[in-house]
């Protein structure tokens, strides 16, 4: 799971159109890139109704194939039938120091997110420019939200997956699964002084919670501000 983990990471880095040819593939050691795509643009042929999003991963180094992605969208033909989500490469102690080197400060992903939704916007590809608010933004802090890795482990949060002491239980076994879960249950982001004096709260509502809630050097050295903080000026005039 680890090695996943940072596969996925590496691919990010290498660019969107090599992105099939190392994470998961077919049985016949094909990439799954092209037929995950042929499967969305299938699956909107037979019922139209059918909501799909794409999230995409972004940091340092293939933020610059953004263009590429889209046209990838529009060789098949599925450009306006998805909805676009773009999220950053978030950096993990346990990650490898390369991989951590092409992350984005919350600063530095705000300037990035505002030109790739200027670009998705301007080319016709669906997206969420401003998130709802939500005051239960993240299914982590939900009764009955729970990740199940490949062993059937339990865990309230996929960027935990891999880590004991974050697991909750497993499926088969008799546990207690609020004794794991509590932390997640009762975050509360009122109780931060300086999110409730934020003008973007209503929006943001916290953040990751996964940021406060999970021992990480790394991330908890970090500004754990949502890049909404930054950018919400320019993406109103996107918006507009």
């Amino acid at each position: 799971l680890k090695k996943y983990k940072v596969n996925r990471a590496q691919i990010t880095i290498d660019g969107v159109p090599e992105y099939h040819d190392s994470v998961r593939r077919l049985k016949n050691g094909n990439g799954t890139f092209d037929r995950i795509l042929s499967n969305i643009r299938n699956a909107k042929e037979i019922y139209e109704e059918f909501m799909i999003s794409i999230r995409m991963n972004v940091g340092k180094e293939n933020v610059n194939s953004f263009p590429e992605f889209i046209d990838k969208l529009e060789e098949y033909k599925i450009k306006n039938k998805i909805s676009l989500g773009i999220s950053e490469i978030e950096p993990h102690e346990y990650l490898p120091t390369q991989v951590n080197d092409v992350t984005f400060t919350p600063e530095e992903f705000s300037k990035a997110y505002v030109k790739l939704v200027d670009m998705a916007v301007e080319r016709g590809v669906p997206m969420v420019v401003i998130s709802s608010n939500s005051l239960a933004h993240c299914s982590s802090t939900k009764k009955d939200s729970y990740i199940i890795d490949p062993d059937g482990k339990l865990y309230k949060c996929w960027d935990v997956i891999g880590n004991p002491s974050e697991c909750i239980g497993e499926i088969g076994k008799n546990v207690k699964m609020m004794d794991g879960s509590l932390k997640w249950l009762a975050w509360d982001i009122f109780k931060n002084n300086k999110c409730r004096e934020c003008n973007v709260l209503p929006i943001c509502m916290g953040g990751c919670p996964r940021k406060s809630l999970v021992k990480d050097e790394i991330v908890n050295s970090m500004d754990r501000c949502n890049q909404i903080r930054y950018s919400i000026p320019e993406l109103i005039k996107i918006m507009y």
